[in-house]
Protein backbone atom coordinates (compact mmCIF):
# COMPACT_ATOMS: atom_id res chain seq x y z
CA UNK A 1 0.00 0.00 0.00
CA UNK A 2 2.74 2.45 0.56
CA UNK A 3 4.66 1.66 -2.60
CA UNK A 4 0.80 2.30 -4.32
CA UNK A 5 0.20 5.72 -1.91
CA UNK A 6 4.05 6.96 -2.86
CA UNK A 7 3.08 6.35 -7.43
CA UNK A 8 -0.13 7.90 -7.15
CA UNK A 9 1.32 10.80 -5.63
CA UNK A 10 4.37 10.93 -7.95
CA UNK A 11 1.73 11.04 -10.63
CA UNK A 12 -0.69 13.81 -9.21
CA UNK A 13 2.54 16.14 -9.05
CA UNK A 14 5.74 14.76 -11.14
CA UNK A 15 7.47 17.71 -10.96
CA UNK A 16 8.21 18.19 -7.18
CA UNK A 17 9.46 14.64 -7.14
CA UNK A 18 11.90 15.32 -10.17
CA UNK A 19 10.20 13.38 -12.86
CA UNK A 20 8.66 14.74 -16.11
CA UNK A 21 5.79 12.90 -17.65
CA UNK A 22 5.65 14.89 -20.63
CA UNK A 23 2.29 17.05 -21.98
CA UNK A 24 -0.66 14.69 -21.73
CA UNK A 25 -2.73 14.25 -25.54
CA UNK A 26 -5.87 15.28 -25.33
CA UNK A 27 -8.00 12.36 -26.64
CA UNK A 28 -9.53 12.66 -30.68
CA UNK A 29 -13.30 13.50 -29.95
CA UNK A 30 -15.56 11.78 -32.83
CA UNK A 31 -18.74 9.81 -33.57
CA UNK A 32 -19.44 6.20 -34.93
CA UNK A 33 -21.52 5.27 -37.87
CA UNK A 34 -21.66 1.72 -38.60
CA UNK A 35 -20.48 1.54 -42.94
CA UNK A 36 -22.29 -1.76 -44.24
CA UNK A 37 -20.46 -1.57 -47.69
CA UNK A 38 -16.44 -0.78 -48.47
CA UNK A 39 -16.13 1.86 -49.54
CA UNK A 40 -13.30 4.56 -50.06
CA UNK A 41 -12.61 7.48 -47.66
CA UNK A 42 -12.08 9.22 -51.44
CA UNK A 43 -15.57 8.21 -52.05
CA UNK A 44 -17.18 9.44 -48.24
CA UNK A 45 -15.17 12.78 -48.49
CA UNK A 46 -16.64 13.38 -51.89
CA UNK A 47 -19.87 13.01 -51.02
CA UNK A 48 -20.33 14.01 -47.36
CA UNK A 49 -17.96 16.87 -47.06
CA UNK A 50 -16.11 14.99 -44.30
CA UNK A 51 -12.35 15.67 -44.73
CA UNK A 52 -10.33 12.21 -45.92
CA UNK A 53 -7.70 13.47 -43.77
CA UNK A 54 -9.97 13.82 -40.79
CA UNK A 55 -10.97 10.43 -41.45
CA UNK A 56 -7.42 8.71 -42.18
CA UNK A 57 -6.76 10.20 -38.57
CA UNK A 58 -9.42 9.25 -36.99
CA UNK A 59 -9.03 5.37 -38.17
CA UNK A 60 -5.27 4.76 -38.41
CA UNK A 61 -6.15 1.40 -38.71
CA UNK A 62 -7.41 1.19 -42.01
CA UNK A 63 -4.22 2.08 -44.01
CA UNK A 64 -5.63 1.36 -47.37
CA UNK A 65 -8.36 4.36 -47.01
CA UNK A 66 -11.07 1.80 -47.61
CA UNK A 67 -13.53 0.01 -45.15
CA UNK A 68 -13.61 -3.56 -45.01
CA UNK A 69 -16.45 -5.30 -46.53
CA UNK A 70 -18.22 -6.43 -43.33
CA UNK A 71 -20.08 -3.66 -41.41
CA UNK A 72 -17.70 -1.45 -39.86
CA UNK A 73 -18.00 0.99 -37.23
CA UNK A 74 -15.87 4.00 -38.67
CA UNK A 75 -14.56 6.79 -36.68
CA UNK A 76 -16.00 10.62 -38.02
CA UNK A 77 -15.88 14.12 -36.68
CA UNK A 78 -17.99 15.12 -33.82
CA UNK A 79 -21.42 16.47 -35.49
CA UNK A 80 -20.50 14.95 -38.97
CA UNK A 81 -22.75 11.67 -38.39
CA UNK A 82 -26.23 12.63 -39.81
CA UNK A 83 -24.58 14.15 -42.45
CA UNK A 84 -22.57 10.95 -43.56
CA UNK A 85 -25.98 8.70 -42.86
CA UNK A 86 -27.96 11.34 -45.66
CA UNK A 87 -24.85 10.70 -48.03
CA UNK A 88 -24.40 7.19 -47.75
CA UNK A 89 -27.13 6.21 -50.53
CA UNK A 90 -24.87 8.18 -52.38
CA UNK A 91 -21.40 6.81 -52.09
CA UNK A 92 -20.75 4.17 -54.08
CA UNK A 93 -19.32 0.65 -53.06
CA UNK A 94 -15.57 0.04 -53.49
CA UNK A 95 -14.38 -2.59 -55.87
CA UNK A 96 -11.19 -3.36 -57.39
CA UNK A 97 -12.30 -5.57 -59.97
CA UNK A 98 -10.93 -5.50 -63.22
CA UNK A 99 -12.90 -5.52 -66.51
CA UNK A 100 -11.30 -7.08 -69.69
CA UNK A 101 -11.05 -4.24 -72.20
CA UNK A 102 -13.13 -6.97 -74.74
CA UNK A 103 -15.91 -5.96 -72.39
CA UNK A 104 -15.79 -2.35 -71.45
CA UNK A 105 -17.32 -1.18 -74.39
CA UNK A 106 -20.28 -3.02 -73.67
CA UNK A 107 -20.47 -2.92 -70.35
CA UNK A 108 -21.87 -0.02 -68.23
CA UNK A 109 -20.49 1.36 -65.11
CA UNK A 110 -22.67 3.07 -62.55
CA UNK A 111 -22.81 5.80 -59.83
CA UNK A 112 -25.58 6.62 -57.47
CA UNK A 113 -26.58 10.52 -56.77
CA UNK A 114 -28.77 11.91 -54.65
CA UNK A 115 -30.43 14.95 -56.15
CA UNK A 116 -29.95 18.49 -53.96
CA UNK A 117 -32.05 21.43 -53.93
CA UNK A 118 -31.90 23.36 -57.18
CA UNK A 119 -30.43 20.80 -59.04
CA UNK A 120 -31.12 19.59 -62.56
CA UNK A 121 -31.02 16.74 -64.74
CA UNK A 122 -28.78 18.62 -67.01
CA UNK A 123 -25.99 20.27 -64.06
CA UNK A 124 -26.32 16.36 -62.82
CA UNK A 125 -25.51 15.27 -66.26
CA UNK A 126 -22.74 17.67 -66.44
CA UNK A 127 -20.92 16.57 -63.73
CA UNK A 128 -21.10 12.74 -64.15
CA UNK A 129 -20.17 13.54 -67.62
CA UNK A 130 -22.96 11.88 -69.42
CA UNK A 131 -26.34 13.07 -70.93
CA UNK A 132 -29.54 13.47 -69.58
CA UNK A 133 -31.28 11.34 -72.24
CA UNK A 134 -28.69 8.43 -70.71
CA UNK A 135 -29.83 9.93 -67.01
CA UNK A 136 -33.49 9.11 -67.99
CA UNK A 137 -33.33 5.88 -69.34
CA UNK A 138 -31.41 4.97 -66.60
CA UNK A 139 -33.92 6.00 -64.03
CA UNK A 140 -37.47 5.21 -66.57
CA UNK A 141 -37.82 9.38 -65.94
CA UNK A 142 -40.37 10.43 -68.63
CA UNK A 143 -40.78 13.76 -68.12
CA UNK A 144 -36.95 14.94 -67.67
CA UNK A 145 -37.82 18.33 -65.53
CA UNK A 146 -39.59 16.27 -62.76
CA UNK A 147 -36.68 15.37 -60.41
CA UNK A 148 -37.65 15.39 -56.71
CA UNK A 149 -34.98 16.88 -54.05
CA UNK A 150 -33.55 13.83 -52.13
CA UNK A 151 -34.17 11.50 -55.10
CA UNK A 152 -31.77 8.66 -55.37
CA UNK A 153 -30.49 8.57 -59.49
CA UNK A 154 -28.78 5.69 -60.84
CA UNK A 155 -25.94 7.43 -62.95
CA UNK A 156 -24.80 5.71 -65.88
CA UNK A 157 -20.67 6.51 -66.17
CA UNK A 158 -20.09 5.09 -70.11
CA UNK A 159 -20.00 6.46 -72.74
CA UNK A 160 -16.72 7.24 -72.51
CA UNK A 161 -14.46 6.37 -75.83
CA UNK A 162 -12.81 3.35 -74.64
CA UNK A 163 -10.08 3.31 -77.09
CA UNK A 164 -8.49 6.38 -75.18
CA UNK A 165 -7.39 3.95 -72.44
CA UNK A 166 -4.02 3.60 -72.36
CA UNK A 167 -3.37 7.52 -72.93
CA UNK A 168 -4.11 10.69 -71.10
CA UNK A 169 -7.19 12.77 -69.56
CA UNK A 170 -6.83 16.47 -68.92
CA UNK A 171 -8.89 17.47 -65.82
CA UNK A 172 -11.83 19.71 -66.13
CA UNK A 173 -14.10 21.42 -64.07
CA UNK A 174 -16.12 19.56 -61.74
CA UNK A 175 -13.77 16.14 -62.05
CA UNK A 176 -12.90 14.47 -59.13
CA UNK A 177 -10.09 11.75 -59.04
CA UNK A 178 -13.04 9.20 -58.22
CA UNK A 179 -15.34 10.35 -61.05
CA UNK A 180 -12.13 9.92 -63.51
CA UNK A 181 -11.32 6.38 -62.06
CA UNK A 182 -15.24 5.45 -62.96
CA UNK A 183 -15.47 6.83 -66.37
CA UNK A 184 -12.48 4.73 -67.25
CA UNK A 185 -13.25 1.53 -65.23
CA UNK A 186 -10.52 1.68 -62.77
CA UNK A 187 -10.00 2.96 -59.07
CA UNK A 188 -8.43 5.51 -57.49
CA UNK A 189 -5.83 4.03 -55.89
CA UNK A 190 -4.46 3.47 -59.73
CA UNK A 191 -4.84 6.12 -60.51
CA UNK A 192 -2.69 7.40 -57.77
CA UNK A 193 -0.06 4.87 -58.34
CA UNK A 194 0.94 5.55 -61.78
CA UNK A 195 0.69 9.30 -61.68
CA UNK A 196 2.44 9.11 -58.08
CA UNK A 197 0.08 11.41 -56.71
CA UNK A 198 0.41 11.08 -52.67
CA UNK A 199 -3.25 12.50 -52.03
CA UNK A 200 -6.55 12.58 -54.68
CA UNK A 201 -6.28 16.61 -54.90
CA UNK A 202 -6.12 17.16 -58.80
CA UNK A 203 -6.36 20.47 -60.39
CA UNK A 204 -8.33 21.85 -63.60
CA UNK A 205 -6.04 21.27 -66.39
CA UNK A 206 -4.00 18.35 -64.82
CA UNK A 207 -2.76 15.76 -67.19
CA UNK A 208 -3.96 12.22 -65.65
CA UNK A 209 -2.07 9.28 -67.08
CA UNK A 210 -4.42 6.50 -67.74
CA UNK A 211 -1.42 3.99 -69.74
CA UNK A 212 -1.57 1.31 -67.46
CA UNK A 213 -5.59 1.56 -66.02
CA UNK A 214 -6.59 -0.79 -68.11
CA UNK A 215 -4.35 -3.44 -66.95
CA UNK A 216 -6.73 -6.58 -65.89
Amino acid sequence: MPRFLATLRILREPKQHGFDLGEREEPLSYEVVTIRKQVSFDAIAKESGISEASISKLNPELRLRVTPPTPYSLRIPPSMSEVLLASLDSIPEWSRVRISPAKRSSELSYAYHRVSKGETLSCIAERYKTTVAAISKANNISNRPLIKTGQRLKIPLSGVNTSKLGETYTVKKGDSLWLIARRFNTDVETLKRINNLKSSDIAVGQTINLSVANEI
